[in-house]
């Protein structure tokens, strides 16, 4: 599979990712947040609201989210105020879809997956670089950061056909 990464621009111009981040105003979040997704670099670690922090950092930090310590980047703690603000999002997100002109059903599936099943290896080409790896007695399993994977897991095991369309489901991750 071939992976290239490109930015289009509001013109519909194509950027190579380098010739991007050289050419063209954008803030420094928004330029460390190519360079991680883009580029695979690395970025500053933590969430502690210190003057070299991001901007967005030191606001998630009063909003109650840090980064945990003692995981690897991107897990997140969350105090009572990011708690209640991440549940109002849920619902409000939730509340979203259900005003939508189509049935959609609120699913939750698995966060574990065994790694020697073919589409969890086409998964882990893509994401591999966030996956967590688990060693257990017969297998080696892999956690899952989003809910996207286990959706299509349920979506793939329901029988759909044009009577059924449209088809959606539903689901929030706190990973």
């Amino acid at each position: 599979m071939k992976k290239d990464k490109f930015v289009i621009i509001s013109k519909g111009e194509e950027l190579e990712i380098k010739s991007y981040l050289s050419s063209m105003d954008i803030s420094s979040d928004f330029k460390q947040f190519v360079e991680r997704e883009a580029l695979g670099l690395d970025v500053q670690r933590g969430m502690e609201a210190e003057e070299s922090s991001p901007q967005y950092l030191k606001i998630a930090n009063k909003l109650g989210f840090s980064w945990e310590k003692n995981s690897i980047l991107g897990f997140i703690n969350y105090d009572w105020k990011a708690e209640l603000m991440m549940e109002l999002v849920k619902r409000y997100a939730y509340q979203l879809v259900q005003n939508l002109d189509m049935p959609i059903y609120k699913v939750r599936g698995s966060n574990s997956f065994d790694i020697k099943h073919e589409v969890v290896q086409k998964y882990m080409g893509l994401f591999g670089d966030r996956m967590l790896k688990v060693k257990q007695s017969k297998s080696e399993l892999v956690m899952g950061y989003d809910a996207s994977y286990a959706q299509f897991n349920l979506a793939a095991s329901k029988r759909i056909n044009e009577s059924k369309l449209p088809y959606g489901h539903f689901s929030i991750s706190d990973c």
